[in-house]
């Protein structure tokens, strides 16, 4: 009679060991996204940066500069961002891709009239067209 126990019991907690395994859901454009987002502040390319900018994204700079711009304010905005202040490294230190709303920060350390500084930036993303585009980027 054990045995059946035993049996039944060993039953039991293999059925609710694969209930409990739920993969994640896998956004693979999101990570691609992400991972290009990260190599175009990497290199300061504007270019390969541009065509995940969405018509209108929140953009903020430290306090000075916030608020929604259109697709061609926030290309001149991070082209003189990254003319000012030239990239040495950026890396997400953080990112979530497996939501609805993917998002990653890192440090980007620039260097700047010769000395080296450094800039938190958040990125979060929204998908569109079957495509992720930047939402926000925030950079203190």
């Amino acid at each position: 009679m054990n045995f059946y126990r035993y049996y039944i019991f060993l039953f039991f907690l293999l059925i609710t060991a694969n209930l409990s395994i739920v993969p994640a859901q896998d956004t693979p454009d999101a990570a691609k996204t992400i991972i290009r987002i990260e190599d175009a502040f990497n290199n300061g390319n504007i270019e390969q940066l541009a065509q995940y900018i969405d018509s209108k994204t929140y953009f903020s700079f430290t306090s000075d500069l916030t608020g929604y711009f259109s697709y061609s304010q926030i290309y001149n905005l991070l082209k003189d961002y990254f003319e000012a202040y030239k990239p040495i490294k950026f890396s997400f230190a953080s990112k979530s891709i497996n939501t609805d709303s993917p998002f990653g920060w890192g440090e980007y350390i620039y260097l700047k009239n010769g000395l080296r500084g450094s800039h938190k930036i958040f990125i979060s993303l929204q998908s569109s067209d079957s495509k992720f585009y930047i939402s926000q980027i925030s950079i203190n």
